[in-house]
């Protein structure tokens, strides 16, 4: 069986500031799924499974703000943090011009 891991972490949680950052498409990680979703290697690093760049911007406001950070530790193609579940985007089946094909036919059933 597999540890699996929390969809998202919590850095400076004792921050002192008055602000809440939130980096909901921090990472790329596609380790939770079977085969990486289908997607190539070019794929995973491209902006449809995160957003390069934000985590690092996340980081610097937090500390710049003394202000807690929650981050996602797993890529917003396996399941969109700022999404109800039953969205349409929250798992897609396809992110801008690139079929998912790992996503293909989920229900709330079978995920």
């Amino acid at each position: 069986m597999t540890d699996l891991k929390p969809f998202f972490e919590i850095e400076n949680a004792t921050g002192a500031g008055s602000a809440v950052i939130v980096c909901e498409h921090a990472s790329n990680d596609l380790a939770a799924t079977a085969a990486g979703l289908g997607l190539d290697p070019v794929q995973r690093e491209a902006h449809i499974a995160w957003d390069p760049g934000a985590l690092g911007l996340a980081q610097g406001l937090s500390a710049l703000l003394d202000a807690p950070l929650i981050r996602a530790t797993a890529s917003r193609l396996i399941y969109d943090l700022n999404r109800p579940p039953d969205a349409a985007g929250a798992m897609p089946e396809k992110s801008e011009i690139h079929p998912i094909p790992g996503n293909r036919a989920l229900s709330l059933t079978s995920v």
